[in-house]
This record gives C-alpha cells, sequence and structure tokens, in this order.
C-alpha cells in the first residue's frame, strides 16, 4: 500500500481496513451461521414447491437475491401461507436490518478511530507536494539554463564583428563559467579552428542562442501549474526540509560567478 499512501484519503481507508480484519471475520462467521441456517430452512419448507429453493446452493444464491430486493415473494407465500411470509419477514430483518449493520458501525467505528489517530500524525508527503517540488525543480534548471545563455548573449552583445577566444573567456570566466565549458561552446562555432569567430560565426551563434531562448520560454509555459495542497498541517521537519531546498537554489544561483555550471547546462 506504499503507494496509496500519496493520497491520504486512500490512506485512511487502507488503514482501516487492516485494523478491522479481526472484527470483519469474527462477524462474517456469525453472518454465516445465521444465513446457512436459513437456506438450510427454505430448502426443507419450500424445497419441493419453489424452483428458487430446489437445491441447497440455489437457496443460497435467491438469499442473495432476496438481500438485493431480487426475489418473487408471492411464490414463496403460495407453498407455504404461514412459514413463507414468516421466513421472508425474519430474514430480511435480522440479515438486512441487523447483520449488515452491523457489519456497517465496525467499519464506521473503525474508520472514525483512524481519522482521529491520523489528525495527530506528522503528515507525509502527498501527490500534490510530489507535482509541486517537481515543478519547482523544473523551473529552477530551466531557470539556471536560461541565465548561461543569457551571458552569452551579454558577451556576444559586448564584441562587434570579430570575437576571439581570450575575449569570450575573460568574459564568461568573470561571469562563474569554467575554461572547458567556454572551450566547448567556442569550438561548436569556431569552424575554421583559428582561435576567432568570424561575423558568420559569431552570427550563427547569435541565431542559435535566440533559438535555445524561445525553446526555453516554450518549455516553461508548457509546465503544469502545480496543485494547490489541501493537505494537513506540514510538520517541522517537511518544512525545514522545504527551507533548506529554498536556500540550497538560492545558493546555487548566487554561487554561480564561482562554481559555474554544468557542460550540458552550456551546451546551445
Amino acid at each position: 500500500f506504499k503507494f496509496v499512501n500519496f493520497n491520504r484519503t486512500m490512506s485512511q481507508l487502507s488503514t482501516t481496513m487492516s485494523r478491522c480484519v479481526k472484527d470483519v471475520i469474527g462477524f462474517a462467521i456469525m453472518f454465516f451461521i445465521i444465513f446457512l441456517a436459513y437456506a438450510q430452512l427454505a430448502y426443507l419448507v419450500f424445497g419441493t414447491h419453489v424452483d428458487d429453493f430446489s437445491t441447497f446452493q440455489d437457496c443460497i444464491f435467491t438469499q442473495f437475491r432476496i438481500i438485493l430486493g431480487d426475489f418473487n415473494f408471492t411464490k414463496v407465500e403460495e407453498a407455504n401461507r404461514i412459514l413463507g411470509p414468516i421466513y421472508f419477514t425474519t430474514f430480511v430483518f435480522f440479515m438486512f436490518f441487523i447483520l449488515l449493520n452491523m457489519f456497517l458501525a465496525i467499519i464506521n467505528d473503525t474508520y472514525s478511530e483512524v481519522k482521529s489517530d491520523m489528525i495527530h500524525q506528522k503528515a507525509e508527503m502527498e501527490l500534490s507536494d510530489l507535482i509541486r517540488k517537481g515543478y519547482n525543480k523544473a523551473m529552477v534548471k530551466l531557470k539556471l539554463k536560461k541565465t548561461t545563455v543569457d551571458d552569452i548573449s551579454e558577451s556576444l552583445r559586448q564584441d562587434g564583428g570579430k570575437l576571439n577566444f581570450d575575449e569570450l573567456r575573460q568574459d564568461l570566466k568573470g561571469k562563474g563559467h569554467t575554461d572547458a565549458e567556454i572551450e566547448a561552446i567556442f569550438t561548436k562555432y569556431d569552424q575554421d579552428g583559428d582561435q576567432e569567430l568570424t561575423e558568420h560565426e559569431h552570427q550563427q551563434m547569435r541565431d542559435d542562442l535566440e533559438k535555445e531562448r524561445e525553446d526555453l520560454d516554450l518549455d516553461r509555459s508548457s509546465l503544469p501549474r502545480p496543485l494547490s495542497s489541501r493537505s494537513f498541517p506540514r510538520s517541522l521537519d517537511d518544512s525545514e526540509e522545504d527551507e533548506d531546498e529554498d536556500s540550497g537554489h538560492s545558493s546555487r544561483r548566487r554561487g554561480s560567478s564561482s562554481s559555474g555550471v554544468s557542460y550540458e547546462e552550456f551546451q546551445v
């Protein structure tokens, strides 16, 4: 049931069923003793007159039909005008009004206990929390990648015409990017290997960066909005975990000047 626990209502239901197993088994024994006794009585009294009670197995299925309301009372009354109504009335009274309501009472009492206990328990992560965290992580990754694209675009705007490797390296190093990242992006567009980007190569890099920015904006707009959580008060541990995660994201953005971004995020 670990996947059911992502939803609080389903978690309450599964816990209720597991807790009331013993009570339900005890009730089932008593239920079937009375049920089979009535089936035996119906077989002996009506077996030779009513087709629905011609065998013991038919009596069992017919009594289930009585519980569901699918039964021809006229045939039973015609078979025995005294025992027919008595059998039908007492069976409906004991099986439907008493025993079935006892079964519902067992489930209801156990559910009330489980619900009361879970109010005081630490709130676990629910499906809505999982979706919200996934959404936030995706947004952080897109923002970091867009920051990389913006850094390169700014460096290109500052240099007109040709752009050599040393100029790009010096500019991006000041913004926290590593030598490996800078060399990888420069090598991608330096087709002749002269450590200098021509106007054509320069323009190609601009076009690719602009396309990358549009793709990132499209990805951000296509992300589904996180579900609003209707869950219960978050525990102190969960709140501290969220605060640590948020502060970690902030420190990554502030620390981009020293640590840079990964090689895959740098690729355009």
